[in-house]
């Protein structure tokens, strides 16, 4: 059997770490009721959510910049634009 091959130099590993730079986060969201037959208008949708904020997080959890970019009555799913910054917050919902 041949001897594996000498490196001349002991091997380096290099860490990289990239941080996410966008400005905002997408998610897709859905609200599921225990009753049936419950409509929201995609206003009520987003008042729902910032009320949740407002219940978790306090004046300053409402206050997340927060847009409604797409809502389906039919199934109650959105789909939110949040600051980078919230997204800790809206994801503890």
């Amino acid at each position: 059997m041949r001897d594996p091959p000498k490196l001349e130099k002991p091997t380096s590993y290099e860490r990289i770490v990239l941080k996410n730079t966008s400005e905002h986060h997408y998610m897709k969201v859905q609200l599921i009721f225990q009753g049936e037959g419950v409509h929201l208008s995609a206003v009520q949708f987003k008042q729902v959510i910032i009320s949740a904020l407002k219940d978790l997080h306090g004046e300053v959890g409402s206050s997340l910049p927060l847009d409604l970019l797409s809502f389906d009555e039919k199934t109650l799913c959105a789909i939110l634009r949040v600051c980078s910054s919230g997204l800790v917050k809206l994801g503890h919902l």
